[in-house]
């Protein structure tokens, strides 16, 4: 996978709900080159840990602060590199996104990265959260 060619390709749009939606793509598909189900979970597990602690970074650097996200055990795993690039890089651009879109924008893409079998045993599946606000 060249991520880098497509993370490249993802800047030349202006809209970042577009960039986020290539990004998000992108995640799902490495996702899907992945056949064994405990793996893939594993690396849905590293790369969403990874986007986290870029978007945190990039808050923290935004708001002059030196507050750390927690570590997670996932960090210490191995992913292709330019799949980490693709992590590190969306969780910079969900930090251009509200706060309370973030979560939902996070959360969609791990659940796109899980095995069908345990989406489907867990029921997770996002409702876009701009449905969910109408009530």
């Amino acid at each position: 996978m060249n991520t880098a060619v497509l993370i490249a390709d993802t800047s030349r749009y202006a809209d970042p709900n577009i960039r986020y939606q290539a990004c998000k793509a992108m995640a799902k598909g490495f996702a899907n080159s992945i056949t064994c189900e405990e793996i893939r979970l594993e690396h849905a597990r590293v790369f969403c840990s990874l986007l986290i602690s870029s978007y945190w970074q990039t808050l923290a650097k935004q708001h002059n602060t030196s507050m750390r996200v927690k570590g997670s055990p996932y960090l210490g795993n191995e992913i292709e590199p330019d799949v980490i690039n693709v992590a590190l890089e969306t969780g910079k651009l969900i930090a251009q996104f509200p706060v309370e879109d973030a979560g939902f924008l996070i959360g969609s893409i791990y659940t796109v990265m899980l095995p069908s079998a345990l989406r489907s045993t867990l029921g997770a599946y996002y409702t876009p959260h701009r449905l969910l606000l109408d009530y």
